[in-house]
């Protein structure tokens, strides 16, 4: 994934970051099975903690590609940079 593609998918939330972090952190010496994106998706929306692992993910790609996010005076984004 470039930072451009990156960008793209920040502003809306979805499993595709999740599964491009999955990819990759992914190590095939110590994990069994590389699930396909939809089994993810499953196992994801199954989760409880679902939502605290998509910050992680964010997270790690703003600082991967070193985002930063523009805000007006009332703390709303503008834009990612």
């Amino acid at each position: 994934m470039t930072r451009e593609d990156y960008l793209r998918q920040r502003t809306t939330p979805s499993f595709n970051l999740m599964y491009e972090y999955y990819k990759e952190k992914f190590d095939y010496a110590k994990h069994s099975t590389f699930l396909p994106f939809e089994h993810f998706v499953q196992f994801m929306q199954m989760w409880p903690f679902a939502r605290d692992a998509y910050q992680t993910v964010v997270d790690h790609f703003d600082e991967k590609f070193g985002v930063v996010s523009l805000k007006d005076k009332d703390g709303q984004l503008i834009k990612y940079l």
